[in-house]
């Protein structure tokens, strides 16, 4: 026997062994296909019902997912409202501080100017208190030469009521004498007077008139009997003089005298009337100096 038959001989030996219990085993199994087909048909009854049990559930979850999904979609539409109104109020806020910026810049450039104004007030306002503290201190000194004035013009005053006085009694004494010398004179007829006497002015006493160089004529224009004063037609040009006396005569007559005031001008004077007499002065009586009336009269 060769080598290649006795390896067939084997090979069929083991096929044998191999095939024979699977034939067995494949006989007994298609012997019970009955009882596995029942078993088999319960299984796929069992499995076809949690099919169906699960198709539900996933149907029912289908439901509630896609419910959820619209849920998330209602959710998510507001959101992308509420982020499209975000942004619009981003873009508002963003308009509002840029305003706000250059409010800010034209505020520092107003706070700038306003800064160098204030440095020029202050400065100012410097002077000023310094001013102020000059002027307080010229007014302190104004003040005691005021009360100082004040004093003098008190003492002046005292010794004027005396001047005026002694002036009253002697414009009573001349007023008197020239009445008597004018009644003298008309009564025994005699002509003009011998010029008026001069005599050397006493230390401390005050000019009646100035002397005048020619003889001065003119009217009374106005009469102000309240404030006791009357408006002559002659001034500085005819010799008129403040502190002048004027005689005030009427037919050639004495009304009064007038002494003449600060009010001169070159055609007019004021005087204010002087011991009056039984006539009053009025409008168109005529003027004369106290000196040319003394030697006419």
């Amino acid at each position: 026997m060769t080598t290649v038959t006795k390896i067939f001989v084997i090979l069929v030996c083991l096929f044998a062994f191999v095939f024979t219990p699977m034939a067995i085993v494949f006989a007994g199994r298609t012997y019970d296909w009955q009882r596995l087909a029942e078993q088999y048909k319960g299984s796929a009854e069992v499995h076809m019902a949690k099919a169906m049990s699960a198709q539900a559930v996933a149907a029912s979850q289908q439901e509630y997912f896609n419910s959820l999904l619209a849920r998330r979609d209602d959710e998510a539409n507001q959101l992308r409202a509420r982020i499209e109104e975000g942004l619009l109020q981003i873009d508002n806020l963003t308009q509002d501080r840029d305003q706000l910026r250059r409010s800010r810049d034209s505020l520092e450039s107003s706070t700038s100017l306003l800064s160098g104004q204030l440095q020029v007030k202050e400065e100012v306002n410097k002077t000023l208190a310094e001013t102020r503290e000059q002027a307080l201190a010229n007014e302190r000194d104004l003040q005691l030469r005021n009360t100082e004035l004040v004093q003098k013009n008190m003492q002046l005053q005292a010794e004027l009521v005396i001047v005026k006085q002694k002036l009253h009694e002697q414009e009573e004494v001349a007023h008197n004498f020239r009445t008597e010398n004018a009644q003298l004179r008309q009564q025994i007829n005699l002509g003009p007077g011998l010029p008026p006497l001069t005599s050397t002015p006493t230390p401390g006493a005050m000019a009646v008139s100035a002397v005048a160089a020619a003889p001065i004529h003119g009217t009374v224009t106005a009469v102000d009997l309240n404030a006791n004063m009357a408006s002559l037609d002659v001034g500085s040009a005819s010799g008129v003089k403040e502190g002048m006396v004027m005689v005030a005569v009427r037919d050639g007559q004495y009304i009064c005298d007038l002494t003449i005031t600060s009010h001169v001008t070159p055609t007019e004077a004021v005087g204010q009337i002087k011991l009056e007499g039984d006539r009053r002065i009025r409008v168109g009586d005529d003027i004369i100096d106290l000196n040319s009336f003394n030697a006419q009269y």
